[in-house]
Protein backbone atom coordinates (compact mmCIF):
# COMPACT_ATOMS: atom_id res chain seq x y z
CA UNK A 1 0.00 0.00 0.00
CA UNK A 2 1.24 3.55 -0.57
CA UNK A 3 1.94 6.58 1.26
CA UNK A 4 0.01 9.28 2.46
CA UNK A 5 1.12 12.48 1.99
CA UNK A 6 0.95 14.66 5.03
CA UNK A 7 -0.61 17.34 3.37
CA UNK A 8 -3.56 15.31 2.10
CA UNK A 9 -5.50 15.27 5.64
CA UNK A 10 -6.38 18.40 6.90
CA UNK A 11 -7.83 18.80 9.85
CA UNK A 12 -11.56 20.22 9.99
CA UNK A 13 -14.12 19.06 13.16
CA UNK A 14 -15.60 16.07 11.09
CA UNK A 15 -14.63 15.18 8.48
CA UNK A 16 -11.49 14.53 7.19
CA UNK A 17 -10.60 16.40 4.37
CA UNK A 18 -8.67 14.50 1.63
CA UNK A 19 -6.97 15.82 -1.48
CA UNK A 20 -7.00 12.60 -4.05
CA UNK A 21 -3.74 13.82 -5.86
CA UNK A 22 -1.96 13.96 -2.88
CA UNK A 23 -2.67 9.80 -2.03
CA UNK A 24 0.01 7.93 -3.12
CA UNK A 25 -0.24 4.12 -4.28
CA UNK A 26 -3.76 2.10 -4.47
CA UNK A 27 -5.51 5.04 -3.07
CA UNK A 28 -9.01 3.27 -3.09
CA UNK A 29 -7.81 0.93 -0.45
CA UNK A 30 -5.91 3.99 1.43
CA UNK A 31 -9.79 5.51 1.63
CA UNK A 32 -11.18 2.23 2.66
CA UNK A 33 -8.53 2.69 5.44
CA UNK A 34 -9.42 6.39 6.17
CA UNK A 35 -13.17 5.68 5.88
CA UNK A 36 -13.46 3.01 8.86
CA UNK A 37 -12.24 5.42 11.24
CA UNK A 38 -13.27 8.46 9.85
CA UNK A 39 -15.90 10.36 7.53
CA UNK A 40 -14.27 11.51 4.94
CA UNK A 41 -14.26 14.71 2.19
CA UNK A 42 -12.39 13.86 -0.25
CA UNK A 43 -11.21 16.62 -2.48
CA UNK A 44 -10.53 15.53 -6.59
CA UNK A 45 -9.86 17.17 -9.92
CA UNK A 46 -13.00 17.70 -11.97
CA UNK A 47 -11.93 16.38 -14.95
CA UNK A 48 -10.27 13.28 -13.08
CA UNK A 49 -11.60 9.89 -15.03
CA UNK A 50 -12.63 8.29 -11.07
CA UNK A 51 -15.38 6.07 -10.83
CA UNK A 52 -18.18 8.28 -8.24
CA UNK A 53 -19.74 4.69 -7.36
CA UNK A 54 -16.37 3.32 -6.38
CA UNK A 55 -15.61 6.39 -4.70
CA UNK A 56 -18.59 5.95 -2.07
CA UNK A 57 -18.02 2.22 -2.09
CA UNK A 58 -14.71 2.63 -0.64
CA UNK A 59 -16.99 4.47 2.61
CA UNK A 60 -16.24 8.09 1.11
CA UNK A 61 -19.19 10.42 2.30
CA UNK A 62 -18.66 13.55 0.13
CA UNK A 63 -17.00 14.53 -2.87
CA UNK A 64 -15.89 18.17 -4.15
CA UNK A 65 -13.86 19.11 -6.62
CA UNK A 66 -10.34 21.04 -6.50
CA UNK A 67 -10.99 24.48 -6.46
CA UNK A 68 -14.27 24.70 -4.48
CA UNK A 69 -14.43 27.78 -2.96
CA UNK A 70 -14.81 27.63 0.79
CA UNK A 71 -18.40 27.87 0.98
CA UNK A 72 -19.11 25.12 -1.13
CA UNK A 73 -16.55 23.33 1.08
CA UNK A 74 -18.51 24.34 4.20
CA UNK A 75 -21.37 22.87 3.00
CA UNK A 76 -20.32 19.68 2.18
CA UNK A 77 -18.49 19.10 4.85
CA UNK A 78 -21.65 19.82 7.25
CA UNK A 79 -23.57 17.64 5.28
CA UNK A 80 -20.75 14.70 6.08
CA UNK A 81 -20.49 15.30 9.62
CA UNK A 82 -24.33 15.17 10.15
CA UNK A 83 -24.33 11.82 8.41
CA UNK A 84 -25.21 12.91 4.79
CA UNK A 85 -23.70 12.72 1.86
CA UNK A 86 -22.38 15.59 -0.36
CA UNK A 87 -21.61 15.60 -4.45
CA UNK A 88 -20.32 18.55 -5.74
CA UNK A 89 -22.70 19.80 -8.45
CA UNK A 90 -19.43 19.97 -10.81
CA UNK A 91 -19.33 16.39 -10.43
CA UNK A 92 -23.43 15.66 -10.21
CA UNK A 93 -23.65 15.01 -13.78
CA UNK A 94 -21.41 12.37 -14.06
CA UNK A 95 -24.31 10.35 -12.24
CA UNK A 96 -26.22 10.80 -15.41
CA UNK A 97 -23.78 8.53 -17.85
CA UNK A 98 -24.25 5.88 -15.12
CA UNK A 99 -26.36 2.70 -15.81
CA UNK A 100 -26.74 -0.56 -14.06
CA UNK A 101 -24.80 -3.41 -15.20
CA UNK A 102 -26.55 -6.81 -16.33
CA UNK A 103 -23.56 -9.26 -15.13
CA UNK A 104 -24.70 -11.87 -12.04
CA UNK A 105 -21.69 -10.34 -10.06
CA UNK A 106 -21.88 -6.84 -10.95
CA UNK A 107 -23.41 -4.87 -8.33
CA UNK A 108 -26.13 -3.08 -9.23
CA UNK A 109 -26.09 0.59 -8.83
CA UNK A 110 -27.68 1.62 -5.47
CA UNK A 111 -28.70 4.99 -4.24
CA UNK A 112 -26.78 6.83 -0.86
CA UNK A 113 -29.61 5.95 0.47
CA UNK A 114 -30.11 2.74 -0.29
CA UNK A 115 -26.48 1.43 0.37
CA UNK A 116 -27.11 2.91 4.23
CA UNK A 117 -31.04 0.91 4.12
CA UNK A 118 -29.50 -2.02 3.01
CA UNK A 119 -25.90 -1.87 5.69
CA UNK A 120 -28.73 -1.73 8.32
CA UNK A 121 -30.92 -4.66 6.83
CA UNK A 122 -27.39 -6.64 7.13
CA UNK A 123 -26.75 -5.23 10.41
CA UNK A 124 -30.46 -6.93 11.65
CA UNK A 125 -31.82 -3.64 11.86
CA UNK A 126 -36.02 -3.49 12.01
CA UNK A 127 -37.66 -1.40 9.27
CA UNK A 128 -38.48 1.06 12.47
CA UNK A 129 -34.93 1.28 13.88
CA UNK A 130 -33.62 2.49 10.47
CA UNK A 131 -36.06 4.82 10.37
CA UNK A 132 -35.44 6.28 13.52
CA UNK A 133 -31.44 6.57 12.51
CA UNK A 134 -32.34 7.69 9.26
CA UNK A 135 -34.93 10.16 10.38
CA UNK A 136 -37.23 9.19 7.79
CA UNK A 137 -40.76 7.13 8.39
CA UNK A 138 -40.95 3.34 8.16
CA UNK A 139 -43.11 3.76 4.94
CA UNK A 140 -40.16 5.08 3.47
CA UNK A 141 -37.18 2.35 4.70
CA UNK A 142 -39.93 -0.14 3.22
CA UNK A 143 -39.80 1.00 -0.71
CA UNK A 144 -36.20 1.69 0.00
CA UNK A 145 -36.29 -2.52 1.12
CA UNK A 146 -38.82 -3.02 -1.68
CA UNK A 147 -36.46 -1.66 -4.36
CA UNK A 148 -33.61 -3.25 -2.75
CA UNK A 149 -34.90 -6.61 -3.45
CA UNK A 150 -36.08 -5.98 -6.44
CA UNK A 151 -32.49 -3.89 -7.62
CA UNK A 152 -30.79 -7.18 -5.57
CA UNK A 153 -32.65 -10.00 -6.98
CA UNK A 154 -33.77 -10.88 -3.40
CA UNK A 155 -36.60 -12.37 -2.18
CA UNK A 156 -36.73 -11.75 1.22
CA UNK A 157 -34.25 -10.03 3.88
CA UNK A 158 -32.08 -13.20 4.23
CA UNK A 159 -31.53 -13.05 0.72
CA UNK A 160 -31.19 -9.19 0.86
CA UNK A 161 -27.86 -9.43 3.40
CA UNK A 162 -26.21 -12.20 1.22
CA UNK A 163 -26.44 -10.47 -1.96
CA UNK A 164 -25.69 -6.77 -0.75
CA UNK A 165 -22.32 -8.38 1.35
CA UNK A 166 -22.03 -10.38 -2.01
CA UNK A 167 -21.77 -7.41 -4.02
CA UNK A 168 -19.58 -5.19 -1.44
CA UNK A 169 -22.49 -3.35 -0.22
CA UNK A 170 -22.22 -4.42 2.99
CA UNK A 171 -19.93 -6.60 5.51
CA UNK A 172 -20.31 -9.79 6.63
CA UNK A 173 -20.63 -8.91 11.08
CA UNK A 174 -20.22 -12.21 13.03
CA UNK A 175 -22.46 -10.86 15.41
CA UNK A 176 -26.25 -9.43 16.34
CA UNK A 177 -26.03 -5.83 16.19
CA UNK A 178 -26.47 -3.21 19.17
CA UNK A 179 -29.73 -1.66 19.15
CA UNK A 180 -30.54 1.94 20.11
Amino acid sequence: MGQLNQTAIQPTAAPLLIDWMALTGDRFAMLSDLTARNQVLLVMPVDEPISLLDLFRTGVRGVVTAGSEPPAIELAARAVAAGGCHISAELAGRLDTLFEPTGENQAPLLTIKEIEVVRYIALGLTHRQIARRLGVSEATVHTHAKRLRRKLGATNKADLTRRAIQLGYAEHIGKPATVS
